[in-house]
């Protein structure tokens, strides 16, 4: 996913600008060369050059840069959305790093028994805390694997599509990245993809609620069609698929008040009732205490002093 830009990049003035190469020639690690998808260059240039290039995101991909395709703004939603539980979800649990596209990360591949390599700019990544190779402020590149890759669907055309569906499917697997999500605006393009033991991904499916779980992210889960719904916080918190994780103190915080207001009722309820007794002892008090009076009184009417009976 990347932003649209205007055509024409001004070249570097401060380094020499050679022509754009054939096919077959690499470029001379020390001249940056004007901006193109599909140009041949070293790993070592890529890094120097074209890992931060103004405006255009690029990866590189048997040794050619690719410029990361265009999403539309539908699954721009859906992915904002999307990233936004993943960023609750490790707020929640204390832990891990939310990665953006800024950071590559090189996959050693085997591809017909030959070695190759690639560098790949997920739009958003994952890194857990057990993972050994954490990134430290002054990275500008990712030396691990990724346990978890999101990627907006590119499908300005077909081949940015296959490089998403087909071509990083593969690559993710065979380096070891445990997920692989791909969000769209089309809830059909969607797929999210779990490593088995075999190195081989598999879909996470739902439940029968449609309900769908993470397993490298134990206790990140979502409803299947929230991710074109896209509900509000306060939806969410309502929401017993996200609260676990969504701002949980909030909900914990409101369970309290919840409990708290339900046991000032209980003592409130216990109160009236003992007041309620407590006046039904005075009124069986007074009839007693009247009934005595009259009984005393009828004594005296016989001539005989009440209290001599005591």
């Amino acid at each position: 996913m990347r932003c649209l830009t205007m055509p024409h990049v001004l070249p570097d003035l401060t380094t020499p600008t050679a022509r754009r190469p054939a096919p077959t020639e690499r470029m001379d690690e020390n001249a940056v060369q004007e901006p193109y998808d599909g140009m041949l260059v070293s790993e070592t240039a890529y890094w120097r050059f074209y890992a931060d290039w103004p405006d255009v995101t690029y990866e590189w991909h048997n040794g050619r840069l690719e410029a990361k395709g265009v999403s539309d703004w539908a699954t721009i939603l859906v992915f904002q959305w999307f990233t936004g539980l993943i960023r609750y979800f490790l707020d929640s649990h204390q832990g891990g790093q939310l990665v953006n596209q800024e950071l590559g990360f090189t996959l050693s591949l085997t591809a017909h028994g030959a070695s190759r390599r690639s560098i790949r700019r997920p739009d958003t990544a994952v890194i857990l805390t057990d993972n050994p190779h954490q990134l430290q402020p002054t990275d500008r590149r990712y030396q691990g694997v990724f346990d978890l890759c999101l990627e907006a669907l590119s499908d300005s055309d077909p081949e940015q599509k296959a490089r998403d569906q087909v071509i990083k499917y593969r690559e993710y697997a065979q380096v070891g990245v445990e997920e692989y999500y791909i969000l769209a605006g089309n809830l059909d393009d969607c797929a999210f993809f779990r490593r088995d033991p075999q190195g081989r991904y598999q879909p996470l499916l739902p439940d029968q609620d449609g309900v769908m779980a993470s397993v490298a992210l134990p206790g990140l889960q979502w409803r299947q069609r929230d991710l074109v719904r896209q509900p509000s916080l306060e939806a969410l918190l309502a929401d017993p698929v996200y609260q676990d994780y969504v701002l949980p103190e909030f909900s914990r915080a409101q369970a309290d008040k919840a409990a708290a207001l339900q046991r000032a009722d209980q003592e409130a309820q216990r109160a009236d009732q003992e007041a309620l007794r407590a006046k039904k002892e005075a009124r069986r008090a007074d009839q007693e205490a009247a009934r005595a009076e009259r009984l005393a009184e009828r004594l005296r009417q016989l001539g005989i002093d009440p209290h001599l009976l005591e």
